[in-house]
């Protein structure tokens, strides 16, 4: 999105059915499951082929924001990801907004 930064992992919000079809794919792997009551989430985190993820199903719907992602390319792929502005929004609510310097939106 334009922004100079380093890509350590990846963060995937999901709904239930996705939640679901993720776990199921990463059975066979190390993999943690469970209930993040912080950010009152179903989460699996673990490394998949040398990239860390995070996936979250969240009891709030207003911090999956599936209908706010727009796609990019990065590293050959095209995923969905949240605008800057969303992205400040939700690290905000969750509290890590230490992940985002406010001089990114200026």
């Amino acid at each position: 999105q334009g922004v100079q930064t380093t890509v350590n992992d990846l963060d995937i919000a999901t709904d239930e059915k996705g939640y679901k079809y993720f776990k199921s794919c990463f059975e066979k792997h190390p993999f943690k499951y469970g209930y993040n009551q912080k950010i009152s989430s179903h989460t699996i985190v673990g490394q998949y082929n040398e990239v860390e993820l995070e996936i979250n199903c969240y009891d709030d719907l207003t911090l999956r924001m599936l209908d706010e992602t727009r796609l990019q390319n990065w590293e050959g792929l095209t995923i969905p990801v949240l605008p800057l502005p969303k992205a400040v929004f939700f690290y905000n609510k969750i509290e890590r907004s230490k992940q985002f310097d406010p001089n990114y939106l200026k």
